[in-house]
Parts: C-alpha cells; sequence; structure tokens
C-alpha cells in the first residue's frame, strides 16, 4: 500500500514540474514593436523598436528591403540591433542606423525578437519610409561679366583727286603719231636688212631705206644624220700547222643543231621499241614443266 502510494506522488509532483515548465516557456518571449524610422537621409535611415524582455536573455534583429523587391527573398537583408542581458525585464527601445541605400527609394523593414528560454519569436508589423532625393552642394560662385571696350580716337576722312590732264613741272605728252598721205603704202622689206624687219616708220609718213649689207640665205632642209659604221676587225690567218678555225653562219648553225636532235630522237625511239619486243618475246616464251615424284 505504502508502495503504491509513493507512485501517485511521484506521477502527481512530475505533472506539476510539466505544466510550470509549460507555462514559463508560453511566457518566456521578448515581444517587439516596430516604430518609424527616423534620421533619413538620402543613403541613410534609423531604424527603431521597442522591447519587453522576458529575463530570459537574447537578442533584438532588424530585417529591411526596397518596398519593390519586397516579394524576393534574397532581397532582404538582416541586421543584429542589440544583444538583450538576462534577467532583465524592463522595457527599452533598440536603435540600428543603416547605410548604403538608394536616394529617393520607399523601403520596408520590421523588428523580429527571440528569446534565450525557448524557440519562440516575436515580430513586429512592417513599417515603410522613403529615403530623400539626392541633392547637389556646393559654393555658388558669381560670375561678373565686363562690359565690352570702346575705341577713342578722330576719324580722318579720305577724298580721292580726280586724274591729272595737265603735264607735270618739265615734262610733255608726247605728240600723237602723224597719219601717212592717203594713197601711200610701205615697201616690202629689203632682203640686206638685219633680220628681215623694216624699222617703224618716222613722223612725217615717209620710210628710210634699208640698211646696206649682204642678202641673207636662209639654210635648206638637212638629210637625216647617217648611222657610225665601224669596220670589223680582220681575220688573223692561221699559224702554220693548225687548221683553220670553223666559223659557222647563222642560218646553218640552226639547220645542223636541229637535224643532229632529231636523229638523236629518232634512235632513242627505236632502242626503246627493240627493248620493248625482247622483254615481250622472253615473257612469252614456254618454260618446261615441271615434274613432281611421288614418294
Amino acid at each position: 500500500m505504502k508502495i503504491k502510494m509513493n507512485y501517485v506522488l511521484l506521477v502527481c509532483m512530475a505533472l506539476l514540474v510539466s505544466f510550470s515548465v509549460v507555462d514559463f516557456e508560453a511566457e518566456a518571449i521578448n515581444k517587439v514593436t516596430t516604430l518609424p524610422a527616423t534620421n533619413i537621409t538620402a543613403t541613410s535611415a534609423t531604424l527603431n523598436a521597442s522591447v519587453e524582455p522576458d529575463g530570459c536573455g537574447g537578442m533584438v534583429e532588424f530585417t529591411y528591403v526596397e518596398a519593390a523587391n519586397s516579394f524576393v527573398l534574397i532581397a532582404y537583408k538582416k541586421v543584429l540591433a542589440e544583444t538583450l542581458k538576462p534577467y532583465s525585464t524592463s522595457k527599452k527601445t533598440v536603435t540600428y542606423n543603416i547605410t548604403g541605400l538608394v536616394a529617393d527609394t520607399e523601403y520596408q523593414y520590421y523588428a523580429i525578437g527571440k528569446t534565450g528560454c525557448a524557440t519562440d519569436i516575436s515580430t513586429g508589423s512592417r513599417v515603410t519610409f522613403t529615403t530623400l532625393k539626392k541633392t547637389m552642394t556646393g559654393t555658388i560662385i558669381p560670375l561678373t561679366i565686363a562690359p565690352p571696350s570702346t575705341m577713342t580716337g578722330s576719324i580722318i576722312p579720305m577724298t580721292f583727286a580726280p586724274p591729272s590732264t595737265t603735264p607735270s613741272p618739265g615734262g610733255s605728252f608726247p605728240p600723237p603719231p602723224t597719219p601717212a598721205p592717203p594713197g601711200l603704202t610701205p615697201p616690202p622689206p629689203t632682203p640686206g636688212s638685219p633680220g628681215g624687219t623694216v624699222p617703224p616708220p618716222v613722223p612725217g609718213g615717209t620710210i628710210p631705206p634699208a640698211l646696206p649689207g649682204p642678202p641673207m640665205q636662209c639654210p635648206g632642209p638637212q638629210p637625216p644624220p647617217q648611222p657610225t659604221q665601224f669596220p670589223s676587225p680582220p681575220l688573223l690567218p692561221p699559224q702554220s700547222g693548225q687548221p683553220e678555225p670553223f666559223m659557222p653562219q647563222g642560218p646553218q648553225v640552226g639547220t645542223q643543231s636541229m637535224m643532229l636532235y632529231i636523229s638523236m630522237g629518232i634512235i632513242g625511239l627505236l632502242l626503246i621499241i627493240l627493248i620493248v619486243l625482247i622483254v615481250v618475246m622472253m615473257s612469252k616464251r614456254k618454260r618446261p614443266p615441271k615434274i613432281y615424284s611421288s614418294r
């Protein structure tokens, strides 16, 4: 009877311990709430969240992504904002500054709370923010343009005088030539005049006679130059006891060489035909049959 009572007590204690552990694990969670972002610039922003620690320690993380790529899992970026200490239960605010953002772009982010006593996590709601547009910074330097310079002075008028018809002092215009009397024609040039030219008539219409001198004769057509002919060297007579060298002429040398080549070709062709005939006759000669003896 005592043994049965001990078993009952052990079962009751086990049930109490299991219920207490289940309740503790159910309450062990770091509750987080996502807060709006602050300090937003063209390339950075500060993410904010509030957390209620459960006393088991843990951590708080932020996950952010561009709103246009929120459906792409690999586009999400996760950062560790803060690690919670054990036995801390006071509510606190967690912040994290992110950089490298794209200007004039909408982002989404949310906070995640993890506890050290269980595997459950707490996820905050999604919050959106938009980065600022990129602005140009610098110093404006005023630009001043000087007025155009003006030229000062006096204008001197220029006058052009008409050409003068009066001679200059000490000079005179040449008199116009006197025309020849009607019916007077100049004679042909005299052959004795140098170059065959007649001097111009002097004023008064008279032509001076030609200058004295021998008559000029023009050379007639010259015959074409003849080619220079050089004499051929004389042939030396043959010495005593030596035959006279053979001096073949041009056409004979070509004919004799051609006849010699034709004769050599015919002889070579006859030799080839003779060799072929000998080989054919030797191949047609019958050999005596071989006699095999059986043993």
